[in-house]
């Protein structure tokens, strides 16, 4: 799916917007309809650890490292018992 967050403001600098498209690497095909029934979940999650994150925190090899750690960890914990092996990015725009 694409997700259009607002970043946590941070100091003077302007409000920035981050647009990420992201997959889902399964390890097991019969995790697809448990990942599909999960969608909402899974990205109303990472909607809201987005709007944690300020644009420093995204910077760099270091942020998009952060980021999939973290949306893996979504994703494995919304499709119990089955599991992501990665999560894969599409897209990550941040203006």
């Amino acid at each position: 799916p694409k997700i259009t967050v607002v970043l946590k403001k941070n100091g003077n600098r302007p409000v920035a917007m981050a647009n990420i498209r992201v997959s889902a690497e399964l390890i097991d095909a019969a995790a697809l309809p448990a990942t599909k029934g999960a969608q909402p979940r899974i990205v109303d999650a990472m909607q809201s650890f987005l709007r944690e994150c300020s644009r420093e925190e995204l910077d760099g090899r270091a942020g998009t490292d952060m980021l999939r750690q973290a949306f893996l960890t979504i994703v494995n914990d919304a499709i119990v018992p089955y599991q992501a092996n990665a999560v894969l990015f599409k897209e990550i725009v941040i203006q």
